[in-house]
């Protein structure tokens, strides 16, 4: 009894080695002549030698666990024989529509090998295309067998047809990356059209049957895609009830899930920092179904495809990809045109917030700072999330994407001609005088911390600076702003905005940011700031609110994506509910008692160098700018090289009780002389230990924890945490540290 032939077929393949391409002398050596075999043994040997072309003999991974040194060339050349002697087989002997469609799926296989690895454009559009018309010649073919009765009823040409139209000729190979020829879809559907009734109706069923079972093997991320097409193939019949429900499923989900970008506030951002709110909005009934949307927080997380993602760094990524371009954006509307300051995430134990729309609700999953790099700029680029749902048969992933948000990138106020007020709620503004080196350099500096509601804006908006202003700049050199008898800015150093919390409580998303900035100021040019050796300074006042734009009233947008409706909707809303629209910033003035911290007036007095005239302050006053205390360190020095005696400077002793207060004050006045004392690591030292100390002992508590700048966790610290940081930061430790420094720096 002769030996069937898929045993003997499957016999010759396992004596082969896994990275070896069959080669047509062993199969003749084997089968005898080539042309003599039997048609039925030829194309077994082809559907073989198709399978393995498109799994194992193309894999570098199998060529090198078999030492066989090829190179990729090599390899490449491997496979394209391989086709070769494949496409040869199954066209040796008469026609069939079966061998007709093998060399169908050969052909298109061979054009994917060939897009895979770079091959010139003509020559992979003519595999496809031969590819396509041998499948048309299948089906003309098989049409008339059937019309015949020479061949039983199946769908398989047209199957493969669909399934090549779809991306890959075997369904187990199809990606997202695929894009469907809806041409060659047509084709298909017009080729089962052109058998005669009741065929036609017999065939799309059996199309139907052979789709619903082609779902079971599917990727979840390639089903609604996939399905979408062979329903238009499919239409009523009966056969395809499963496929369009599954279908109509894919499709209530893609209507009840939302991923929403929402502005902070109305679109007129400027070149200012604004934010963006990033939610998932979805029906109660789905997020209940899908037992809420945490994982889209966190790493490491199951995916249906059978791999672990991690959705929040990829969404984090995504954002600054998108928006910062910072792995070649793609250079779309908006893409790449803003400097992502910060993205703070909320915690995955959120509850769900409301929505505007009945039945709604919406988890927030992040908010990110942002400023726009130029005034060109007119949307943000909307996101996408893959997420997964179950389909009652298996699983499924959608891509959900946001749409993009409009904005305007021209400077605020230039509109209105007016730069003043901020769209900031319960502004806290804490000023800190330090003049205690005013009568030896000229010098004073004020540290300025504002926290509130929204977007805590340049700091000419928060303060009025009298006789003077920024301009709106919140860094650099700046001219004017005159704080009282003779003192004006000259040096503004903006310390950038932060998320310190995304407060929930009130059922909207309410982020509190915080900014701060040093101020260093001199004597006026031609005052006379030093008559009788003292100056006046006036702390500034908060500037008045021009109304608060800010979208808290249930962070309510217009659908997936946020718009300017959306805002004017919001804002209706919180003027009926009472929200604040207008508010005047609580300042609290402090000024520095040697090393500790004392409640202000809003007027006090400074000792500046000299008695009077002030022509000679000004220039003493620019010099310290450039290099503080530079002056003051060399005539000490200069001391300390005479014959005189000098006593110990006070400054630098210090007593065997140091609060924390005291410590940071003494670390400060290090950190004043600007390097004149300190080379550049001690000088991040030292700023290092400064925040050290101030996290230990001052760093304030919260409920939830979000992401501050580059999208770490911050936030929570109880009253236990910084007693246990504190037992490792004492601040007699650190005085002592950079006291002893100061003052041997001093005495070189």
């Amino acid at each position: 009894m002769p030996i069937p032939t898929g045993p003997l077929v499957e016999a010759f393949a396992a004596s082969y080695s896994p990275a070896e391409v069959f080669s047509a002398e062993d199969l003749e050596r084997v089968f005898g002549d080539i042309d003599a075999m039997p048609p039925e043994l030829r194309q077994r040997i082809a559907e073989r030698m198709r399978a393995q072309l498109a799994g194992a003999w193309r894999s570098p991974r199998v060529q090198e666990q078999e030492g066989t040194r090829r190179t990729s060339d090599e390899l490449s050349a491997e496979v394209v024989r391989g086709y070769e002697l494949a496409v040869g087989l199954a066209q040796s002997g008469a026609p069939s529509w079966e061998r007709l469609t093998l060399i169908g799926d050969l052909h298109y296989d061979q054009a994917e090998f060939a897009f895979g690895q770079q091959a010139d454009a003509a020559g992979y559009q003519a595999l496809r295309e031969r590819a396509f018309e041998h499948y048309a010649d299948a089906a003309a073919m098989y049409r008339t067998e059937l019309s015949a009765g020479r061949t039983k009823p199946s769908a398989r040409v047209y199957g493969q047809w669909f399934s090549a139209a779809m991306g890959a000729s075997d369904l187990g190979y199809l990606t997202r990356q695929d894009r469907p020829d809806l041409d060659q879809v047509k084709r298909v559907m017009d080729a089962m059209g052109e058998l005669k009734e009741p065929a036609t109706a017999q065939h799309v069923g059996l199309f139907a049957q052979e789709i619903t079972r082609s779902m079971q093997r599917m990727a979840p991320e390639l089903k609604p895609n996939f399905l979408r097409q062979a329903v238009r193939i499919i239409g009523e019949h009966p056969d395809g009830r499963d496929a369009r429900s599954r279908l109509a499923l894919y499709d209530d989900l893609d209507k009840e899930v939302e991923l929403t970008l929402e502005l902070d506030g109305a679109s007129g951002v400027g070149q200012e920092p604004f934010g963006v709110h990033v939610f998932i909005s979805s029906s109660r009934a789905v997020g209940r179904e899908s037992g809420g949307f945490g994982k889209y927080l966190m790493n490491e997380q199951w995916s249906p495809s059978g791999s672990t993602i991690n959705y929040r760094d990829d969404l984090e990524k995504q954002i600054r990809e998108k928006w910062a371009g910072t792995a070649g954006a793609s250079g779309g509307a908006g893409e790449g045109g803003f400097e992502v300051m910060s993205v703070a995430f909320h915690k995955p134990t959120l509850q769900r917030l409301g929505d505007r729309r009945e039945g709604w609700e919406r988890t927030p999953l992040c908010f990110v700072l942002l400023r726009t790099k130029d005034a060109s700029v007119e949307r943000v680029p909307g996101l996408k999330l893959d997420m997964d749902f179950s389909d009652g048969q298996g699983m499924v992933i959608l891509p959900v994407a946001s749409r993009d948000v409009p904005i305007s990138s021209v400077a605020r106020g230039a509109e209105t001609g007016s730069a003043s007020g901020f769209g900031v709620r319960d502004l806290e503004v804490e000023q800190i005088l330090d003049d205690r080196e005013s009568k030896s350099s000229g010098l004073v500096r004020l540290e300025v911390r504002a926290r509130g509601k929204g977007i805590v804006p340049a700091i000419d908006r928060v303060l009025t600076i009298g006789g003077g202003s920024t301009g709106g700049s919140s860094d650099g050199l700046v001219s004017g702003g005159n704080f009282g008898g003779g003192l004006e800015v000259l040096a503004l150093e903006d310390h950038g905005l932060s998320v310190g919390e995304l407060q929930t409580d009130t059922g909207a998303v309410v982020p509190v940011t915080e900014r701060s900035w040093t101020l260093t100021l001199g004597a006026s040019k031609g005052a006379g700031a030093s008559t009788g050796g003292e100056a006046t300074f006036d702390f500034p006042t908060a500037r008045a609110s021009g109304g608060d734009d800010r979208n808290y009233s249930g962070n309510a947008s217009a659908g997936a994506g946020s718009s300017d409706e959306g805002n004017n909707l919001s804002n209706d809303r919180r003027a009926a509910s009472g929200a604040k629209t207008n508010s005047t910033a609580t300042v609290t003035n402090k000024r520095y008692s040697d090393a500790d911290l004392t409640d202000a007036p809003s007027r006090v007095a400074i000792a500046m160098p000299g008695s009077g005239g002030g022509g000679w302050v000004w220039p003493l006053a620019l010099v310290a700018v450039l290099a503080v205390g530079g002056a003051g360190a060399w005539m000490y020095r200069r001391g300390r090289h005479s014959n005189m005696d000098v006593e110990r400077d006070t400054r630098w002793i210090v007593p065997d009780h140091v609060s924390p207060v005291n410590a940071i004050g003494m670390l400060r006045r290090v950190e004043a002389m600007n390097g004149t004392l300190l080379n550049a690591a001690e000088q991040r030292e030292l700023a290092t230990d400064i925040a050290e100390l101030e996290r230990a002992y001052f760093a304030p508590e919260a409920d939830g924890g979000v992401a501050a700048a580059g999208g770490s966790e911050i936030g929570a610290r109880s009253a236990d945490a910084r007693t246990a940081d504190a037992r490792f930061v004492d601040p007699r430790t650190k005085a002592l540290k950079w006291a002893s420094k100061a003052e041997a720096a001093l005495s070189e």
